[in-house]
């Protein structure tokens, strides 16, 4: 959370940071509470099942990425690490084999964590989408971060890059 916070894809108030012992007391404390909640919910198993398929996918999406930047040599970074496709394709086809047990298992289970996976890309473009076309957002983000800095005594971590330049 902390990092997708630095990068401008979670709120702000998740990559505040303790001064003195560089804790994200906010993060924390949200993964705490969403755990509680979750484990209050119901079957922990079939919540495990749920995420197991999502983590799937996820790597399973990042992977094929990887392989079409490779296969197609699109140019990503200054210097990049080189390494042979035969890599990630292999990595690629043991996840998908990985995502057929689970299938099989329990296909209502996986049928479940497919749509959490659709529904979390889909959240996530179209929080994209409003925050680059509306202001009301950025405003909210800056108040839920200052209520959490009073709150957890904590500051905005800045990126690695502003570190530097300090």
């Amino acid at each position: 959370m902390v990092a997708g916070s630095r990068r401008k894809m979670m709120p702000t108030c998740f990559s505040l940071i303790h001064v003195d012992n560089d804790s994200p007391r906010v993060s924390v404390f949200f993964h705490t509470l969403t755990s509680i909640i979750f484990a209050f919910l119901g079957d922990t198993d079939q919540l495990v099942n749920y995420l197991t398929v999502t983590g799937m996918m996820t790597t399973i999406i990042a992977l094929a990425v990887l392989v079409i930047i490779k296969w197609k040599d699109l140019p990503i970074a200054a210097d990049p690490v080189k390494y042979s496709i035969f890599w990630p394709i292999l990595n690629l086809a043991i996840m998908i084999a990985l995502l057929i047990i689970p299938i099989q298992q329990d296909p209502m289970s996986s049928i479940i964590g497919f749509g959490m996976f659709f529904v979390g890309v889909g959240v996530y473009f179209l929080v994209k989408f409003i925050t680059s076309n509306t202001k009301f957002l950025g405003v909210i983000d800056r108040k839920v971060t200052e209520i959490c800095q009073i709150l957890t005594w904590t500051v905005v971590d800045c990126d690695l890059e502003e570190k530097t330049r300090l």
